[in-house]
């Protein structure tokens, strides 16, 4: 009886000692869970400050006399020395309402962007259309696109300016964000192609994260 009765005393105390580790993991779980949503709104805010600049200097390309008169020589050599002064952009471009590129900071690698996803979606609406990620054919530069739409002097949408965001620039300007050791961010565009993993995405990026995330991706997650 006197055993029994020990025994029976120690068991309230092992069971507050199993409901003190689970509270405390549990708590532990909820700091980390904070922690990542702080992590991934404050990269977030990066992004749209990038796209804040984009858009200020694509709706300024627009105003430009060499963009309005269509004048490829002149506004080629100004869009190269603006690119040189901008070194997140692999290149700045023009087209016309159809998609025929007229100007570009270098060499035209492709004679229209009718079927681009940034065209697509800047043509159609005002302000900034966001691309989806591309890799230069020629030069294999990987990059993702702004575009804003520009209007004529008669008022009538005339064409499209865009900007392509190089993505080594992108993980460079990311990488001194205050990520640990133990941490990683990921950031893909609307198809799920990976435009950014911090630390070490050099080999990641380009590839597709949706099937193995396309809970996470449709907001079910």
């Amino acid at each position: 009886p006197d055993s029994n009765l020990r025994t029976a005393k120690r068991r309230p105390a092992l069971v507050i000692q199993a409901v003190n580790e689970y509270a405390l993991r549990a708590a532990r779980e909820d700091e980390i869970r904070q922690r990542v949503i702080q992590i991934t709104k404050q990269f977030g805010e990066e992004i749209q400050a990038i796209r804040a600049g984009a858009s200020q200097l694509l709706v300024a390309l627009g105003e430009l006399d060499e963009v309005q008169k269509r004048d490829t020589k002149e506004c080629g050599a100004t869009f190269a020395k603006l690119k040189a002064r901008f070194e997140s952009y692999v290149r700045i471009g023009a087209a016309d309402d159809a998609g025929n590129v007229f100007c570009s900071s270098g060499p035209i690698i492709e004679p229209s962007v009718a079927e681009t996803e940034f065209f697509k979606r800047s043509i159609t609406g005002d302000g900034l259309a966001v691309g989806n990620f591309f890799t230069d054919p020629n030069t294999g530069e990987k990059m993702m696109h702004f575009a804003e739409r520009f209007y004529g002097a008669n008022g009538k949408v005339a064409g499209v300016v865009f900007a392509g965001l190089d993505l080594k620039w992108l993980a460079e300007h990311l990488k001194e964000r205050g990520l640990t050791s133990s941490q990683s961010i990921l950031i893909a565009d609307r198809l799920g192609n990976i435009i950014a993993r911090l630390p070490n995405g050099d080999a990641l990026v380009g590839k597709n994260m949706r099937k193995s995330h396309e809970e996470i991706m449709d907001g079910n997650t």
